[in-house]
Order: C-alpha cells, then structure tokens, then sequence
C-alpha cells in the first residue's frame, strides 16, 4: 500500500492498522524453505557439492527451479477477452 492510504494507516476494507500477512510460513516448512533458498544460491555459484545435489534430484526433482519470479498472473473472468494491445483492429 502506498500514497495516504500507507499514510493514515486505513486498510481497504476500512480497519485502521496495518492488514494482516496472511501469507506466512512458519515452523518446520518455513526452515525447509530457508535450506533449499540456501541450496539454490549454492548451486547457481557452483559451491554445491555433487552429492549433495544428487540427492536433492533423487528426493525433490524439480528443487532448482523454485518460484515463478514476478506476480501470480490474474484469472480473466469467463466470457470477458484480455485485451492484449491498444491498436485499433483491422477494417
């Protein structure tokens, strides 16, 4: 949030306050993520040792990869045609 919303401290579904964090990960997962993070920044220097990666491949195939960077893309409501430029179409 930003501008005077940010500001006053009003929250779009009108509470004062910050809005909750709905989105966080705690305890044994939250570690886990941390490790592989840590794993991932190995591998991409090339400071992760060859054991360690095999069994990463052998236990979670697909762990170098991690999160899609960027925002989550919006569902487009059914019936509704993304518009994908602004010119005009053809006559």
């Amino acid at each position: 949030m930003t501008g005077p919303a940010r500001r006053t401290g009003a929250v779009p579904d009108g509470r004062a306050g910050p809005a909750p964090h709905t989105a966080a990960v705690i305890g044994e997962e939250h570690d886990l993520g941390v490790r592989l993070h840590a794993q991932r920044q190995k591998a991409r220097r090339g400071d992760l040792e060859p054991d360690k990666a095999r069994a990463l491949d052998e236990v979670l195939p697909g762990w170098r990869t991690g999160r899609q960077r960027g925002r989550k893309p919006h569902a487009v409501p059914i019936g509704v045609q993304p518009v994908l430029c602004r010119t005009p179409p053809p006559e």
